[in-house]
């Protein structure tokens, strides 16, 4: 049976209008693709789907047409349409932090599931039992990768993740976030702490507790992923799974003008996951007796 779960329904500060804006930890990878590119001679197109499978297919039909040596695509995760169209026209393709289960492809990731294990067993090892989360849509890899990774440890703990502690966002930007973090706390006000699965998200939550005055880290713990610039300057400052975006850019990037020079090479693809580390600031405490 399919778990319950909190949507963004009824979310005040939800604006399906509004298009959605690339997120920063992109602007960090983006600036690690386009330094690599630059010093060897070679310019970046930079194609914003908005997380719209429709838009990828057409960006993917676009930029073929226009001949470029290459594409880095971090994918929908809806459909394997547009990587299959490159890879029919012998385009070659590196999956940037998204795989795809049913593709064969180069693809250079961060290391989703340990990261959300070292985040849940610190928050376990200070005391938390009710852990809520705040992740994004189920459909993208790295969000089902650190859901099974939260599953895990909360069985390594002997705990049961009441599905009614998860709150499903329909994106990824800080207005998510505070929603998800009013309906879990007025539906399980015991919690006390959240993990939010990439840090506007938790900034989201850090400005709903701040509001209704749940102490942080005193009330509830907060912790998110990507340590953006912004994680370090906000009140308190957050706890978070550092990842690195630009090494992750630049690594992509080597690796498609690789192919791109050697394109009637013999190839097996290449999976290459780049460590995480957790970085603990002021946002994250001992659980509430």
């Amino acid at each position: 049976m399919p778990w319950p779960q909190l949507t963004a329904a009824g979310n005040p500060y939800h604006r399906p209008d509004r298009a959605r804006q690339p997120q920063p930890v992109f602007a960090e990878i983006a600036g690690g693709i386009e330094e690599y590119c630059y010093r060897i001679g070679y310019n970046v197109y930079l194609c914003n789907t908005a997380d719209d499978a429709d838009k990828e297919l057409e960006y993917c039909q676009n930029l073929y047409r226009q001949r470029v040596a290459g594409v880095i695509m971090s994918i929908t995760g809806t459909t394997p349409e547009g990587i299959h169209y490159l890879q029919a026209r012998r385009m070659p393709v590196v999956l940037l932090d998204r795989s795809y289960p049913t593709v064969e492809a180069d693809c250079i990731q961060c290391d989703h599931y340990s990261g959300a294990r070292q985040a849940v067993d610190y928050l376990f090892r200070l005391g938390h039992r009710h852990i809520g989360l705040v992740i994004g849509p189920r459909r993208h890899p790295p969000v089902k990768d650190r859901l099974q990774a939260c599953l895990d440890m909360f069985a390594q703990y002997n705990c049961e993740l009441d599905p009614r502690y998860i709150y499903e966002t329909q994106n990824y930007e800080h207005e998510e976030g505070y929603h998800g973090a009013d309906c879990l706390f007025s539906a399980q006000p015991q919690l006390t702490a959240i993990f939010a699965f990439n840090d506007m998200l938790a900034i989201g939550v850090l400005r709903y507790a701040l509001e209704h005055g749940i102490r942080v880290p005193g009330d509830c713990s907060i912790v998110g992923v990507d340590n953006i610039p912004l994680s370090s300057f906000v009140t308190p400052r957050l706890t978070t799974i550092a990842q690195p975006m630009a090494d992750l850019g630049r690594t992509a990037a080597q690796l498609l003008l690789e192919r791109a020079s050697n394109r009637d090479g013999a190839r097996v693809s290449i999976q290459q996951i780049l460590p995480h580390q957790l970085i603990v600031r002021e946002s994250t405490g001992p659980a509430r007796s």
